[in-house]
């Protein structure tokens, strides 16, 4: 990636270190999300679903998009962010507006072609703002603008 600042590419540690924090904050939060807040809910609405085998058998699939959204928000980020204003104010507002673009699009997405309580899409929807909020501020937190 391109370092504004000095013209050459940003330092290969924060990039390494912008794609572990997405990857690591996605990984848990989805954990907390769907392995605990919602497993009542998904338990409930089971004939809506893969078999959990079959899905088990798909987890690769969660791991290639972790990897993906590892890659790629730290770069939009980072051609993005804006030298002399606050680098976690700018991290938020990428995260609320990632947030705004994914949450919607699989919660308002799925609720059209699944049969799924309405309630199920609103949590997917607050949780994945919540989620790109928290990687908006780390990727603010680690990829900081120039200050002139």
């Amino acid at each position: 990636m391109k370092n504004k600042e000095k013209g050459g590419y940003m330092n290969g540690k924060k990039c390494l270190l912008s794609a572990i924090a997405v990857v690591a904050i996605l990984f848990a939060t989805d954990f907390v999300i769907h392995g605990m807040i919602l497993k009542e809910s998904y338990a409930a609405t089971a004939a809506l679903w893969r078999p959990m085998e079959e899905m088990h058998g798909l987890t690769w699939t969660t791991y290639a998009l972790y990897a993906v959204n590892g890659l790629v928000l730290p770069y939009l980020y980072y051609k993005g962010v804006e030298a002399g204003k606050a680098p976690l104010g700018q991290g938020l507002r990428f995260g609320l507006l990632i947030g705004l673009m994914m949450a919607s699009g699989w919660s308002l997405g799925t609720y059209f072609m699944v049969p799924m309580p309405g309630s199920l899409a609103a949590t997917w929807f607050v949780a994945g703002m919540i989620q790109f909020a928290l990687v908006g501020l780390a990727l603010g937190a680690i990829i900081k603008p120039a200050t002139a």
